[in-house]
């Protein structure tokens, strides 16, 4: 049977006493336990709790629950509250009573009747200060109740009884807080006895007078707390207290969970008795510590000099971890600290990256029965439950999470011994620092190899662009010169040859001595009409003017009326495109450029017999197609060649997607998509 137990955190006597009593009644039965300190966690809020019990993670039989430390632990009061977080799992709560699941109590009203009837029959003290605890937490407020109940009923036979309440939060300093406002706001104020909740706020008390030891007012106060922790006897003077059983309350816990388990019927109200532990703080003599003041001098020496190493150790422990580079350095020094505090088992693991769930782990750290870890973890990601279940030995774990500031990292499984159990809260935190900054250093090495590679690939394009750039420009200018070249071979060819023609006639009409007929002029006419003519159309293939006058559609309708008649080529043309669609002067050229380029070649180059060119809208697309039924292209003019390379760098002008292929049957197509 594997018994989860969830309490705060293991840094104070109370809750250390009730693990080590259900630690120790675990082993003698055979069971495993599971020890969850959830220290800032809320109950209610965080879902990962009530996953702690489920069966893909710690898959555990039964809950003891020590509601008095937990946080928000007052909206725990019925089974229907406890079955929101552990569904059908056997509860049992310690410290608290919750309607419908078996609680056990420590019994303590006749303790506190004992303790206030002291206070008032023996020692004749009239003027009470009492600090209690939060305000929502259930002992505070079940030991102020008695403590008030008991001091009105004595305020009968003694008028003159005078009691004030604050509140604490159950630690020293908030009880150093609060017995510092209470004077302040109350100067004057003439106490007796200062009654506490639990030992820790009374040693707090103690601290306090202390600084204020020249004010004769609280020169002669008598202390009382709670709970009989080990510095209440140890303490100058030694603390009169209430003792409780609380390592017998954990025993009788998994006492009850074990028949649970079973099906078996128990009671839903269990306590164990307290006893009060008269001292010198309350103005008797301590004839126990007297009569054993050597061994109270022996405890109290051994006690200090085992937390003043306990203290070296977690100091030097987060020195050497800041030094830590890597995860390694963070394994290396983890060697060292389990080595001193006498562990066996002991895992850090890391969250993995956006598991909000907290369910996928990344082991830091492992030692399983005194043996590190060979490297079988390292590197690899897991759920938290299959790892849990892989270096589950059967010997108790607690488990912790690792904080930075407020988001948690981390966790740790691990069994220490009982003295280390208060310090692994240092610890924890040392532990998450380093790895958070671990993590920042991995996280800046990554990008430093990102930003260098990403510098070198955008060099690389940049180099390779530039040399595109060049290639197009030299290109630009073999196809500027080609033009230039055909246009000189045109006027050479063509212009000049008609105008050599029509020059020679003129000189033999001028060296004759008949006089020129009529139809020898019309001849000539005609011939100049038709040099005017091809001069105009290699004045229009120059510049389209009526691409400005009359517009794209018109300029291209004209521009294939012309190809047409010159080189009697069939040739149909089709605008498919609606009336809102407006080209820029850019656009409008060079789609009429291309255009021109490609019937061009056409009449050169493929033997054609019929071309269409085709403007139409694909979706939020313009494309434009120039197709003909010749010969084709051979497969290495597909990707080179003077026409193409300028009909793709006007493509590149207004950032459209050219593509030239081959049409079928037969024939050659160009696209020009943007």
């Amino acid at each position: 049977m594997r018994i989860a137990l969830v309490l705060s955190v293991l840094d104070e006597e109370y809750q250390i006493s009730v693990y080590e009593g259900i630690k120790h009644k675990a082993l003698e039965y055979g069971f495993e336990l599971i020890c969850f300190e959830l220290e800032n966690e809320v109950l209610y809020s965080d879902a990962v709790i009530s996953k702690m019990a489920a069966d893909d993670l710690f898959n555990v039989d039964c809950v003891i629950l020590l509601t008095s430390v937990i946080s928000d632990n007052y909206e725990i009061k019925k089974s229907e509250d406890v079955r929101k977080i552990w569904g059908n799992i056997p509860v049992v709560s310690i410290g608290q009573e919750v309607s419908g699941i078996p609680s056990l109590l420590v019994r303590t009203e006749e303790s506190i009747h004992e303790l206030v009837e002291h206070m008032v029959e023996v020692h004749k003290y009239r003027h009470f200060l009492f600090i209690s605890g939060a305000s929502t937490h259930q002992d505070a407020i079940v030991r102020e109740k008695i403590f008030s109940q008991n001091i009105e009923a004595y305020k009968k036979n003694y008028p003159d009884i005078t009691y004030t309440v604050e509140k604490a939060s159950f630690t020293e300093n908030s009880a150093i807080a609060a017995m510092d406002d209470f004077f302040s706001k109350n100067p004057a104020a003439d106490i007796d006895a200062v009654l506490c909740a639990n030992d820790n706020m009374a040693i707090g008390v103690y601290k306090f007078l202390k600084m204020n030891r020249d004010n004769y007012k609280l020169k002669d106060i008598a202390v009382t707390g709670f709970d009989d922790i080990p510095q209440s006897r140890f303490s100058k003077p030694s603390l009169t207290t209430v003792s409780q059983s609380i390592t017998l309350l954990g025993e009788k816990a998994v006492d009850v969970v074990s028949k649970l388990v079973q099906g078996q019927e128990v009671e839903k109200l269990f306590s164990v008795g307290s006893k009060v532990v008269f001292r010198e703080s309350c103005g008797c003599s301590d004839s126990t510590s007297k009569e054993n003041s050597n061994d109270f001098f022996y405890e109290l020496q051994k006690k200090y000099i085992r937390s003043e190493n306990m203290l070296r150790l977690v100091s030097r422990f987060g020195q050497d971890l800041n030094f830590a580079q890597n995860l390694g350095g963070i394994k290396y020094v983890l060697r060292n600290l389990v080595s001193d505090f006498s562990c066996n088992n002991f895992f850090v693991m890391r969250f993995c990256n956006r598991d909000e769930n907290r369910v996928c782990v990344e082991p830091v750290f492992t030692m399983k029965n005194g043996l590190f870890d060979s490297g079988e973890y390292e590197g690899k990601k897991i759920k938290l439950g299959d790892f849990y279940r892989r270096i589950n030995t059967g010997k108790p774990l607690v488990f912790k999470y690792l904080y930075s500031g407020e988001e948690v990292i981390g966790c740790l499984l691990f069994d220490v011994p009982e003295k280390a159990l208060p310090y692994i809260n240092s610890i924890s935190v040392n532990i998450a620092q380093a790895l958070v900054r671990i993590q920042l250093l991995e996280e800046r090495r990554l990008y430093a190899e990102k930003l260098e590679k990403d510098v070198a690939t955008r060099t690389a394009e940049v180099v390779e662009a530039n040399r595109k750039r060049l290639e197009v420009e030299a290109q630009v200018l073999k196809i500027s010169e080609m033009e230039r070249q055909r246009f000189s071979n045109d006027l050479h060819d063509d212009i000049c040859q008609r105008l050599a023609g029509i020059s020679m006639l003129c000189k033999s009409y001028s060296t004759r001595e008949a006089p020129v007929e009529k139809t020898e002029m019309l001849e000539l006419s005609q011939l100049i009409g038709e040099t005017l003519q091809t001069t105009r159309q290699y004045a229009h293939n120059s510049y389209p003017v009526e691409l400005e006058r009359l517009g794209l559609n018109q300029a291209v309708g004209n521009l294939c009326n012309s190809f047409e008649l010159q080189s009697g080529i069939k040739c149909d043309y089709s605008w498919k495109l609606p009336k809102d669609i407006v080209f820029s002067d850019i656009q409008a050229l060079n789609v009429f450029r291309i255009i021109q380029e490609a019937l061009h070649n056409v009449m050169k180059h493929s033997g054609a017999k019929k071309v269409s060119v085709l403007l139409e809208k694909n979706g939020d697309k313009v494309c434009v197609s120039v197709c003909d039924d010749g010969k084709g292209l051979p497969s290495d003019k597909l990707k080179k060649g003077l026409g193409l390379d300028s009909m793709q760098y006007r493509a590149n002008q207004i950032d459209a997607v050219f593509e030239v292929c081959q049409a079928k049957p037969h024939g050659a197509c160009i696209s020009l998509t943007f």
